[in-house]
């Protein structure tokens, strides 16, 4: 908003997993950045656990993509986020998008889960 407000040619990247997004400051961006066209991106690495739990007891619909649909004014992307190709792909729409005016994007990057998020989860 700072950088709208400013007259700043400029777009926010904010990145996350999926588990952060069951909290209520995510739903607040989401919808603040909706509302106002700020130019954001919303990236979230899903790859199926939040933290040591797997995303079907973590979330309605175990998707990002699905559950964030009724945000009007949000632009929304799934992709293959171990895909280098598709992920540019998307990101350079992104921008573009954002670029236009057309406000906010959220991108749901399905990944793999490599390591324990914790030493408590291993």
């Amino acid at each position: 908003m700072a950088a709208v407000k400013q007259g700043k040619d400029e777009v926010v990247y904010v990145s996350s997993g999926e588990g952060t997004t069951s909290q209520g400051d995510f739903h607040e961006a989401i919808n603040w950045a909706a509302k106002e066209k700020l130019p954001v991106i919303f990236v979230i690495q899903n790859n199926k656990y939040a933290i040591s739990v797997h995303v079907s007891e973590q979330m309605a619909g175990r998707s990002v993509y699905r559950f964030t649909a009724g945000y009007q004014g949000l632009t929304r992307f799934k992709v293959d986020g171990t895909d280098f190709f598709e992920s540019y792909r998307v990101m350079k729409q992104a921008v573009e998008k954002i670029r236009q005016g057309e406000g906010p994007v959220l991108v749901e990057a399905e990944t793999v889960r490599l390591l324990a998020h914790s030493s408590s989860d291993s």
